[in-house]
Protein backbone atom coordinates (compact mmCIF):
# COMPACT_ATOMS: atom_id res chain seq x y z
CA UNK A 1 0.00 0.00 0.00
CA UNK A 2 0.99 3.69 -1.07
CA UNK A 3 1.65 5.98 2.02
CA UNK A 4 -0.85 8.05 1.76
CA UNK A 5 -3.60 5.62 0.06
CA UNK A 6 -6.08 5.71 3.42
CA UNK A 7 -7.96 2.34 3.80
CA UNK A 8 -11.52 2.26 3.31
CA UNK A 9 -14.23 2.37 6.25
CA UNK A 10 -14.45 -1.35 5.09
CA UNK A 11 -11.13 -2.36 5.96
CA UNK A 12 -11.06 -0.12 9.11
CA UNK A 13 -14.06 -2.28 10.76
CA UNK A 14 -11.94 -4.91 12.26
CA UNK A 15 -9.23 -2.72 13.89
CA UNK A 16 -11.72 0.00 14.92
CA UNK A 17 -13.40 -3.02 16.68
CA UNK A 18 -10.09 -3.92 18.48
CA UNK A 19 -9.66 -0.25 19.27
CA UNK A 20 -12.86 -0.08 21.27
CA UNK A 21 -11.99 -3.53 22.89
CA UNK A 22 -8.41 -2.87 23.55
CA UNK A 23 -9.49 0.94 25.14
CA UNK A 24 -11.70 -1.32 27.72
CA UNK A 25 -15.07 -1.87 25.54
CA UNK A 26 -15.87 1.86 25.47
CA UNK A 27 -14.38 5.11 23.60
CA UNK A 28 -14.86 8.61 22.05
CA UNK A 29 -13.99 8.45 18.47
CA UNK A 30 -11.15 10.57 18.78
CA UNK A 31 -9.41 7.74 21.13
CA UNK A 32 -10.54 5.57 18.62
CA UNK A 33 -8.80 7.11 16.07
CA UNK A 34 -5.81 7.32 18.17
CA UNK A 35 -5.48 3.44 19.02
CA UNK A 36 -6.19 2.82 15.91
CA UNK A 37 -3.35 5.04 13.94
CA UNK A 38 -1.13 3.29 16.36
CA UNK A 39 -2.15 -0.52 16.52
CA UNK A 40 -2.17 -0.04 12.53
CA UNK A 41 1.27 1.93 12.25
CA UNK A 42 -0.01 4.53 9.84
CA UNK A 43 2.78 7.16 8.47
CA UNK A 44 2.12 10.45 9.15
CA UNK A 45 1.61 11.50 5.20
CA UNK A 46 -1.50 8.73 5.15
CA UNK A 47 -2.81 10.63 8.48
CA UNK A 48 -2.17 14.14 6.67
CA UNK A 49 -4.29 13.62 3.86
CA UNK A 50 -7.45 16.00 4.42
CA UNK A 51 -10.49 15.03 3.69
CA UNK A 52 -12.05 17.27 1.56
CA UNK A 53 -12.30 21.27 1.97
CA UNK A 54 -13.13 20.22 5.54
CA UNK A 55 -11.22 20.14 9.17
CA UNK A 56 -10.99 16.38 8.90
CA UNK A 57 -8.21 14.20 8.45
CA UNK A 58 -9.27 11.59 5.72
CA UNK A 59 -8.74 8.54 8.22
CA UNK A 60 -10.78 10.66 10.82
CA UNK A 61 -13.37 10.29 8.31
CA UNK A 62 -13.36 6.88 7.53
CA UNK A 63 -12.96 5.49 10.87
CA UNK A 64 -16.12 7.69 12.15
CA UNK A 65 -17.56 5.71 9.29
CA UNK A 66 -16.55 2.42 10.48
CA UNK A 67 -17.48 3.09 13.77
CA UNK A 68 -21.15 4.33 12.16
CA UNK A 69 -21.34 1.07 10.27
CA UNK A 70 -20.26 -0.83 13.77
CA UNK A 71 -22.79 0.92 15.50
CA UNK A 72 -26.14 1.07 13.25
CA UNK A 73 -25.52 -3.19 12.44
CA UNK A 74 -25.57 -4.40 15.74
CA UNK A 75 -27.76 -2.31 18.26
CA UNK A 76 -30.18 0.87 18.71
CA UNK A 77 -27.85 3.56 20.59
CA UNK A 78 -29.20 6.74 22.54
CA UNK A 79 -26.84 9.13 24.15
CA UNK A 80 -23.56 10.72 23.04
CA UNK A 81 -21.18 9.46 20.61
CA UNK A 82 -19.20 6.90 22.22
CA UNK A 83 -19.04 3.51 21.29
CA UNK A 84 -18.95 0.47 23.81
CA UNK A 85 -18.56 -3.14 23.24
CA UNK A 86 -20.89 -4.96 25.36
CA UNK A 87 -21.25 -8.81 26.35
CA UNK A 88 -21.27 -10.93 23.43
CA UNK A 89 -21.19 -8.90 20.26
CA UNK A 90 -22.92 -5.83 20.96
CA UNK A 91 -22.49 -2.65 20.74
CA UNK A 92 -23.78 0.49 22.78
CA UNK A 93 -23.70 3.99 23.06
CA UNK A 94 -22.88 5.09 27.03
Amino acid sequence: MSESVVPTYYDLLWPTLQAVIELGGSARLDEIVRAVISNEGYTEALQSVPHGDGPQTEIEYRLAWARTYLKGGWTPFIGPPAMRVGGGLGLHRR
